[in-house]
């Protein structure tokens, strides 16, 4: 009789350690939209000698004017700036996604000159002046980090329908800085002139020198 007793113990016990494991793959998602149109903003930046962004004035809405203005003659150099060397500029434009969506400006870009070159002048302002495509991320409301494109620098004239990768400006947004030739090929004294590129200097003709950036973004 004891016996019997023990044995049924021990079938309840053994009931008791029974589980039953359940597996289930729950689906978590969330949709971010992606922009319908690229917003094109111009800033005026300033710079000093070693090329550190002493300003960075955003422009007025609609934006399409960037004048380098009479210029000035660095006597040291012989070369022509838009301004003294202690405070010359270039044009930024940023290309982000318009409202609410998301996404990355993939630019196609052609230059044109416009001007008519006086007689003699074999250079416009396409041989004087160049554009950097640079990829810029957001630090703060008032900082962000600006990193050169690798491969992205042209001569104005160079550019024909240039199409410039949006992989290279993913994590942040694309912006072409445009702005005059100085001489420098070295970059320990700041931004370099693209290949081929040379500043204005008193050979080339008294002259208003002009061309037109026609830039087509798609979104990516």
């Amino acid at each position: 009789m004891n016996k019997k007793i023990i044995l049924v113990l021990g079938a309840i016990c053994m009931l008791g350690q029974v589980t039953i494991a359940q597996a289930t793959n729950f689906t978590v998602s969330a949709s971010v939209p992606q922009a319908s149109a690229i917003t094109m903003t111009v800033s005026k930046v300033t710079v000093n000698l070693a090329g550190s962004v002493t300003s960075f004035v955003a422009q007025p809405a609609g934006t399409t004017a960037l004048p380098f203005g009479t210029l000035t003659l660095n006597t040291a150099t012989g070369t022509y700036l838009d301004g003294p060397a202690s405070a010359t500029y270039y044009w930024a434009i940023d290309l982000t996604p318009n409202g609410s969506g998301a996404g990355v400006a993939q630019p196609t870009v052609t230059y044109t000159e416009t001007s008519v070159l006086p007689t003699g002048q074999t250079a416009g302002l396409g041989q004087r002046a160049g554009v950097q495509f640079a990829k810029v991320v957001y630090v703060t409301s008032s900082t962000s980090n600006e990193t050169p494109i690798s491969g992205q620098h042209y001569m104005l004239s160079n550019l024909s329908g240039v199409t410039v990768p949006y992989t290279g400006a993913i994590g942040g947004w694309m912006r072409m800085d445009v702005g005059l030739c100085t001489g420098n090929t070295s970059s320990a004294n700041g931004v370099t002139d693209p290949t081929g590129c040379a500043p204005f200097t008193t050979s080339d003709l008294p002259a208003t020198y002009s061309g037109t950036l026609a830039v087509t973004a798609l979104v990516d």
